[in-house]
């Protein structure tokens, strides 16, 4: 299980025919597991909803300033 563990954290692809994602930004808001995404009419935004009851809007170009717009006493799994 050990060496499982190591393989996927190494930065060379376990296949070399299969591209290496590399992050864009990170977006931070959420205080637990993210369980949806969802693509917005608006060009460069998106909703994110997750299991701390939040749903939020995000633009791509200022990925630390989301909008909450619903916060919800339990987990949201779809937007």
């Amino acid at each position: 299980m050990h060496d499982e563990w190591s393989v996927c954290h190494m930065s060379a692809p376990l296949r070399p025919d299969i591209p290496t994602v590399q992050p864009i930004n990170t977006f931070t808001g959420h205080r637990s597991a993210v369980y949806a995404l969802a693509a917005s009419p608006e060009p460069g935004t998106f909703f994110s909803a997750g299991s701390d009851g939040t749903v939020v809007e995000w633009n791509c170009a200022t990925p630390n300033d989301g909008t909450g717009i619903a916060q919800l006493p339990r987990p949201v799994f779809s937007v």
